[in-house]
């Protein structure tokens, strides 16, 4: 970026920052870029404007190459937000925002939890601590409102793994997303257990880690969720290399008569799973309905007069009861 003259030998006053599965170390081979770029308070915008432009060309198109590199199209792109006024702005106006859309809840605040961690990938530094100071600031600040978003969100992600987005996998499906479906549930139920019990940790294996060390998830769930999220970074890479994007589909049979259209249009061309592959799946699918039972045990053992302390069924030695 400094070689190309974008900077035009001013100073560097702003920070951008990487955040998400880049900032967790838990980004597969072509993921997208989730990003924020904090300004300067008295910043021009239209300064920015265009180095994010200036941005958008040397990352996703090198000379005359197409780099294969995306910003995230979900809500963590500064440069969706120069249409779109999102993650583009001061400290103060980027935590706002946060705080704004976690008090809606969705996806799109679940989403927007990515920008509480980040890292410097050049520019400002003080400008990064300043914000990175914020965000911490933010979670530390209201305990309660914490635990009652994590309890929240940990039976919504139930839900989702029964009937939703998530809807755990019988082995007999023509394709499952395997972000959705397999990285997904275990990450970001880790993340609210790790945000319920105030566990600093940012990669979902640390935060496992750290619930195991403070007595709030047992051996044998950590062990589990564990081979969970390697089976779903194990099969993301396999098929993002073999089709040569961000793909998260995952043809696990050939088509017949019963599945869409237009999802049999979609994958035409794509190969059907190894044996590999789909044994790796079936060998996760228990785990997934265990997590699917704990997630919603934990949410339940909550409701009753905001926070009771009890029984924290994470901490169980015999999961497989719960499994639904």
């Amino acid at each position: 970026l400094w070689e190309s003259g974008v900077d035009q030998g001013a100073q560097t006053d702003f920070a951008f920052l990487m955040c998400g599965s880049i900032a967790r170390g838990e980004s597969s081979t072509y993921s997208d870029i989730d990003a924020v770029m904090v300004l300067d308070d008295g910043a021009s915008r239209n300064r920015y404007e265009n180095v994010m432009i200036k941005m958008d060309e040397l990352i996703f198109r090198s000379g005359l190459k197409d780099t294969g590199f995306r910003f995230c199209q979900g809500g963590l792109s500064p440069l969706d937000s120069i249409n779109n006024p999102a993650l583009l702005g001061t400290s103060d106006y980027i935590i706002q925002m946060i705080n704004d859309q976690l008090a809606t809840g969705g996806d799109g605040a679940v989403h927007l939890l990515g920008a509480l961690h980040t890292k410097l990938i050049f520019g400002d530094r003080g400008l990064a601590l300043r914000y990175q100071t914020a965000c911490k600031q933010r979670i530390d600040m209201n305990t309660a409102r914490t635990k009652a978003q994590a309890t929240r969100e940990i039976g919504e992600f139930a839900q989702r793994m029964k009937n939703g987005a998530w809807k755990v996998p019988t082995g007999n499906e023509f394709f499952i997303e395997v972000k959705n479906q397999l990285y997904r549930p275990a990450h970001m139920i880790v993340h609210s257990l790790a945000q319920y019990y105030g566990i600093k940790a940012v990669s979902g294996r640390e935060q496992i880690r750290a619930l195991q060390e403070h007595q709030h998830m047992s051996l044998e769930v950590g062990n589990m969720l564990g081979q969970l999220l390697d089976v779903a970074g194990q099969l993301r890479m396999e098929l993002q290399l073999g089709v040569g994007k961000e793909h998260e589909a995952l043809k696990l049979r050939p088509a017949n008569n019963t599945d869409p259209q237009n999802d049999v249009n979609d994958l035409a061309t794509q190969p059907v799973a190894t044996q590999s592959q789909r044994q790796k799946v079936r060998d996760v699918l228990p785990t997934l309905r265990i997590l699917c039972g704990l997630a919603e045990a934990f949410a339940a053992s909550k409701r009753k007069r905001g926070l009771v302390a009890r029984e924290n069924p994470f901490m169980s030695d015999r999961p497989g009861s719960f499994s639904i």
